[in-house]
């Protein structure tokens, strides 16, 4: 009866895990489904951007909508989401769905943490995918964001620059960035790079600057990864959308 009762238990446990319906990664590939992660930003930071990866891990195409808790975010802190549109910080809901069909990975999720600044602490936030024809279809993700001072840049490497979320995003025909570079820069550079992986355009940027503007009339409607490069090492990886 044990073993019966056991075997049930692992089929159950099984077949739970497989039916997750929406896989959520990070840009590195870290599956965070319906787990919990930590992100580390300086207290001099504007704000502090995550992004999450969408897999539909179905069947059937889903319309897909996100929603947004707030476990402890004080007075003072908002969240922003975008998914594909961004939204302002009092839509706990987005009120477009996005169609996703099988099997198919969405790149359009960005959140963006704001604080006032010298702000320490950590704020929690979670997000739930679901489908809005079935509310029970859903994963979720809760985000940590860790606020410190610079104690903290061992955790958060790439925190010795800066470059900021792509706008406007999605692009037609031009794209900018603002940069933050540490002392002692002997080189650095934005790259850009497509779903593959491979670099398709390299900017140089000047120390003394602080904005980047990259032309992007050149590269077609999709999905593009953009890199900082400081003294040859890539220190921050993000995404942003080509459309016209």
């Amino acid at each position: 009866m044990k073993r019966t009762l056991l075997l049930i238990a692992t089929v159950l446990l099984v077949t739970s895990l497989a039916a997750q319906p929406f896989i959520l990664k990070e840009l590195n590939g870290n599956d965070i489904t319906n787990d919990t992660v930590d992100v580390y930003g300086l207290s001099t930071d504007p704000y502090l951007a995550f992004e999450i990866d969408v897999t539909n891990n179905t069947d059937v195409a889903r319309n897909v909508v996100v929603r947004k808790e707030h476990l402890d975010i004080p007075e003072g802190v908002t969240v922003v989401m975008c998914w594909y549109s961004c939204y302002s910080p009092d839509t706990y809901l987005t009120p477009e769905p996005i169609m996703v069909q099988p099997n198919e990975t969405r790149t359009e999720f960005v959140e963006d943490l704001y604080f006032p600044g010298d702000t320490f602490g950590t704020y929690i936030a979670k997000f739930v995918f679901f489908d809005l024809e079935n509310t029970r279809d859903s994963s979720y993700v809760v985000v940590k964001h860790h606020i410190g001072g610079v104690g903290m840049e061992d955790k958060s490497p790439a925190k010795t620059a800066y470059i900021s979320n792509a706008y406007p995003n999605p692009a037609a025909s031009t794209v900018n960035f603002d940069i933050t570079l540490p002392e002692n820069v002997i080189n650095s550079k934005i790259q850009i790079s497509n779903l593959l992986g491979t670099i398709i355009k390299v900017v140089d940027i000047k120390p003394q600057g602080n904005r980047v503007s990259v032309n992007v009339s050149d590269l077609k409607n999709g999905v593009y990864f953009y890199s900082l490069t400081v003294n040859n090492n890539a220190t921050i990886t993000r995404k942003f959308v080509v459309n016209r």
